[in-house]
């Protein structure tokens, strides 16, 4: 089934909440895949960490844990290969505040992270790389800007200078039409817009949360 169609995120007026679908991915501690299900409606108010099916966490770890002691991450979406470290102790709502997901967050959950360490960036970290993306932006469109500004001025001057010219000869002006050219406007369809981003959802189980 396609990702968009497992998408259940939206909200839920019986409950009065806005609710997530959301899809988690187990990591042993080599930092590879164990296992990946699917929540749904899972209310935004919920904590990060409770949200979580620990029966089933615990069937596929080799040591019980208690989740308090997972370790909770972001897939991103804009770095290949990298995770975004989440707080379990914070609500569903804060810790996808201003996050880029496809369809509905990846979250991958770890009890050790040691093995991902090269892999995870903190929000604070993102936060700093966006602002210096936003920085590099500003900084183009203002030089962009004094480009134009000169180019303007050349061209009046040179304007001002033809001007003279004109006024210095004797030849009689030109005639010109007094119709006005037809006014054409060509309108471009819009090109079709993009297929949502598709994952084949490759686990064994499938939780929905009653």
């Amino acid at each position: 089934m396609s990702r968009s169609n497992t998408n259940k995120t939206g909200f839920d007026k019986k409950l009065n909440s806005f609710v997530w679908t959301i899809e988690w991915i187990m990591l042993n501690e080599q930092g590879e895949q164990v296992t990946k299900f699917i929540s749904y409606r899972l209310k935004e108010s919920l904590v990060l960490q409770d949200s979580v099916p620990m029966n089933i966490i615990n069937n596929k770890f080799t040591k019980p844990v208690e989740k308090c002691y997972l370790k909770f991450y972001l897939h991103d979406v804009i770095h290949k290969g990298k995770m975004i470290r989440l707080n379990g102790g914070d609500k569903i709502s804060d810790v996808l505040k201003d996050k880029i997901v496809l369809e509905y967050p990846t979250i991958y959950v770890a009890a050790n992270d040691e093995c991902l360490q090269d892999r995870i960036i903190d929000s604070l970290q993102l936060a700093e790389e966006e602002e210096d993306d936003t920085t590099d932006s500003s900084e183009d469109d203002s030089s962009d800007s004094e480009s134009d500004d000169d180019d303007s001025g050349s061209e009046t001057s040179s304007i001002g200078d033809g001007s003279g010219e004109d006024n210095d000869s004797d030849s009689a002006p030109e005639e010109t039409s007094s119709k006005l050219p037809p006014f054409s406007q060509k309108f471009f369809e819009a090109s079709a817009e993009p297929k949502p981003i598709i994952e084949e959802i490759g686990s064994n189980k499938t939780v929905e949360e009653p």
